[in-house]
């Protein structure tokens, strides 16, 4: 669901403020105090000498794009960073989840986590020298409920949950609402109870007499990609690509938007009953069943061109298609 852009150009604007920040906030009143706590939008600031006292995370990007201003304590910004000019404070910053680009000089000592790369394009730029890039990280190999236990802030981690001979544990629970790095699941039971978000890509493989379980997932930034069959992933948006590389009876019952679909072989199978739309350029040499995606919906997309080489259950297709 969309949020709305709130935009402070005048002191009355200020009124409109509230600690839920459920909204995009963008600064064009120089020299205020802002006082939200939280954004689950994103973070425009287009004025001078502007203070954020008690912001302390942002769930979307954070673009400062005027000289002054203070965050004091903001330590985690779930989408991109960019700072574009001078005299900017942000001296708790620990973790950015997007990417980082620094076109002024700043001090980022906290800084010790991000997901993606650092561009930095000025002099005067220092930032911690130990910080911790996720999607470099090797896997860590989880085979056991043990080896969650002993990793502390595994949620910042690319695991491989594995069975083999000295597995132990039936199933693995993983309790964390975000997961910022990757995860690859190996003919293993998993639960994620209160998983709503991996910032990294969600990879099964011979999974087949396996479940996994992610009842509260929305979303997956990156890819998913399934070699397995007969797998359940309740998951409403997969933000990268969905590849089915083989295996049959793939159900994904909440999936309602993919940015790009690859059915890869012959055989190949996904049931997405509640699908809508997709977004990019798609490639089916298998099946795909969906009963939402009708062409006579001003709400489905299915991108041209397509190329179909296998089953491909969708009303109307060959007449909006065929040309």
């Amino acid at each position: 669901m969309s949020i709305p852009v709130l935009k402070i150009k005048k002191e009355e604007d200020l009124n409109l403020l509230d600690e839920d920040g459920n909204y995009h906030l963008e600064i064009y009143l120089p020299e205020i105090v802002v006082l939200v706590r939280e954004l689950q939008g994103s973070l425009k600031i287009r004025a001078v000498n502007c203070w954020f006292p008690y912001l302390r995370e942002v769930k979307g990007d954070v673009s400062i794009d005027a000289k002054g201003s203070e965050l004091s304590e903001l330590k985690i910004v779930h989408g991109e960073l960019n700072i574009h000019e001078e005299e900017i404070e942000l001296p708790s910053l620990e973790i950015v989840i997007g990417q980082i680009k620094v076109l002024a000089p700043i001090k980022l000592d906290k800084l010790s986590i991000i997901n993606k790369k650092i561009e930095i394009k000025s002099e005067d730029v220092y930032i911690n020298e130990n910080v911790q890039i996720i999607s470099k990280k090797k896997f860590i190999q989880i085979k056991n409920q043990s080896d969650v236990e002993r990793i502390s802030n595994i949620q910042f981690e690319n695991i491989r949950i594995q069975k083999n001979i000295n597995t132990l544990s039936k199933v693995i629970n993983i309790d964390v609402t975000h997961f910022y790095g990757s995860i690859e699941i190996i003919d293993m039971n998993c639960s994620f109870n209160n998983l709503e978000k991996i910032y990294g890509s969600l990879i099964v493989r011979n999974n087949d007499k396996t479940i996994i379980n992610t009842p509260k997932l929305e979303t997956i930034q990156e890819n998913c990609i399934v070699n397995s069959s007969n797998q359940t992933i309740n998951v409403s948006h997969i933000k990268g690509k969905l590849f089915i590389e083989e295996g049959i009876g793939n159900r994904f019952p909440k999936l309602e938007t993919i940015g790009k679909l690859n059915i890869s072989r012959d055989g190949s199978e996904l049931i997405a009953d509640n699908l809508i739309e997709i977004k990019r350029k798609t490639f089916i040499a298998g099946c795909l069943k969906s009963k939402s995606i009708e062409f006579s919906s001003k709400k489905s997309h299915l991108p041209y061109p397509v190329d179909i080489k296998g089953s491909f259950k969708l009303s109307d297709f060959d007449r909006k298609f065929s040309k």
